[in-house]
């Protein structure tokens, strides 16, 4: 008796800080997918501000300088999608004679001293030649050739080549300025403008967002989301060079690195990296830790005191009851006799209880001789019967075109003891091919089934002469009620043996939408086996 308490409440001890462990892990796992969704979902988002300024140059011949500065006012860029510095346009000029109509036009429009920058004669140009709002880091883009610079340049073939939105890697912005305040790493997202849907030519310009990475972060998460996790996004790979973000950049705060997780993201035609390292939000308790071996072990050792204490009164009482029990069991091999063919002995008990019952067999057997019918049911009933004797099952009878079966379940209530009974019914679903390569080979129709287990108390009677079993009770008349809710071939099982295995990783349980009303008090649930497993 002291080994087995001081081991069980080791087992415990142990099993509750696992348990707990898993659960904060659990959490913080979540809390990470939870922010990288809402980074990808939020330029999912953005990205919508680019496909409304294609469709303004789509739908117009030449989108003009006053035009594309009311479209961007009307979106309200800051307010609407936090986080970009400006929406712009790149213009494609690949002759010396484009340069030049680019410049006039760009003066008509009212912008002086317009030019491509940086200088030098090259074979292509992609000048910067609209961007909104015009603020002052803005201004000092303007007229900026992306394609001389290599990030921004692979981002522009890239997006040409696919037609698709795409996202340069990191790069420094040339709107940042250190008399403007901190420097920050940006990025660029890039949607191609062609003449026509086709796509048959190069583009004629690119509509682009402009990104401040820790803007954009800071727009979508609150200070305090970093408060005991620190967030770092890398571009392509996990480097010192590809860090484009790091929450705790700017602090000397120390964040425990108990739990981590590393997630990647594919993000218009770029891959970031996200790696976290903090401590889970899961409120873990504190006192039992420490209650739970205090407690465990002092009643361990009481019990073992007590036990010695009172060995010799046990054993005379022992030899009391065997002689009680010996008279009762002479009075009751008396009545016995008397009652063989009259009355039952009935006893409740909490066992496991299940129905397997066909599918529209009044339409199956409407089409078949008496005779056919016999050996449909007998090949059934007799395939169904071993396969629950081969688990330890008891088949009480067939009701109608069901069988009713059930399984002891011992005092210890071990779980196992109730997958058994899962794994049994699924089974019986697994094995339905080889009934019906059997019956086909009688040349009978194949059969579907639903099957249904319940678990609560019940009341067993056999007839003293033959030893025969039945059962009865609310728990039985539960069986068959919800056995309509099983999907075809499916198992359904209640709430009461749910809460028995809703913790093994061997099954799956979904709950069953309004299948009972709410006044009689239960819930069903559809099971199925976890094939990751």
């Amino acid at each position: 008796m002291l080994i087995l308490g001081v081991a069980f409440t080791s087992l415990i001890w142990y099993g509750f800080i696992f348990e707990e462990r898993k659960l904060a892990n659990n959490e913080f796992d979540s809390r990470t997918e939870n922010l990288v969704d809402s980074v990808v979902n939020r330029l999912s988002h953005h990205e919508q501000v680019l496909m409304g300024a294609k469709g303004l140059f789509l739908s117009s011949e030449e989108v003009t300088y006053d035009e594309w500065k009311e479209f961007i006012t009307s979106q309200d860029i800051r307010q609407r999608f936090p986080g970009i510095q400006g929406v712009g346009y790149i213009e494609s000029v690949t002759s010396d004679l484009q340069k030049t109509e680019l410049k006039n036009k760009m003066e008509s429009y009212g912008i002086e001293d317009f030019s491509i920058h940086p200088e030098g004669i090259r074979d292509e140009y992609y000048p910067v030649i609209y961007l909104h709002p015009m603020d002052v880091r803005n201004q000092k883009a303007l007229g900026y050739d992306v394609y001389t610079q290599e990030t921004r340049r692979e981002a522009v073939d890239l997006s040409a080549t696919t037609g698709q939105t795409t996202i340069t890697g990191k790069i420094i912005l040339v709107q940042e300025d250190e008399s403007l305040g901190k420097i920050q790493n940006g990025f660029l997202m890039l949607m191609p403008i062609y003449e026509n849907e086709s796509q048959t030519s190069d583009p004629k310009g690119f509509v682009y967002a402009v990104f401040r990475m820790d803007d954009f972060i800071y727009g979508l998460f609150d200070l305090g989301e970093f408060e005991n996790l620190n967030m770092k996004i890398y571009d392509v790979q996990q480097s010192e060079d590809n860090l484009f973000f790091n929450a705790h950049a700017s602090t000397n705060s120390l964040i425990s690195n108990e739990f981590s997780a590393i997630s990647r993201a594919t993000l218009d035609n770029r891959d970031w990296l996200f790696t976290f390292e903090g401590t889970s939000l899961y409120s873990t308790s504190y006192a039992l830790p420490i209650l739970i071996p205090i407690v465990g072990y002092s009643f361990s050792f009481l019990l073992f005191y007590l036990f010695s204490l009172s060995q010799k009164t046990l054993d005379l009482k022992r030899r009391e009851l065997e002689a009680i029990k010996v008279s009762k069991a002479q009075d009751k091999v008396i009545e016995q006799q008397n009652q063989a063919l009259l009355k039952f002995t009935d006893q409740n008990d909490n066992i496991c209880v299940c129905s397997i019952d066909i599918v529209d067999s009044t339409k199956i057997t409407a089409k078949l001789s008496d005779a056919q019918t016999s050996r449909l049911y007998g090949k059934f009933l007799n395939f169904a019967a071993g396969i629950i004797e081969s688990y330890r099952g008891v088949v009480v009878k067939n009701v109608g075109d069901a069988i009713l079966f059930y399984f002891e379940c011992p005092k210890t209530y071990r779980k196992s003891e109730f997958i058994r009974v899962l794994d049994c019914c699924m089974d019986l679903i697994e094995q339905q091919d080889e009934l019906n390569q059997r019956l086909k080979e009688s040349e009978l129709p194949s059969l579907d089934y639903r099957i249904s287990a319940t678990y609560g108390s019940v009341m067993i009677a056999k007839i003293l002469k033959f030893g025969t079993p039945d059962i009865f009770g609310s728990t039985v008349n539960q069986t068959f009620k919800i056995n309509r809710l099983a999907k075809k071939n499916g198992l359904v099982v209640s709430d009461l043996l749910y809460e028995k295995v809703k913790t093994t990783s061997e099954y799956n349980f979904v709950e069953v939408d309004k299948a009972i009303p709410k006044e009689f008090g239960y819930s069903v649930y559809h099971v199925s086996k976890n094939t990751s497993n």
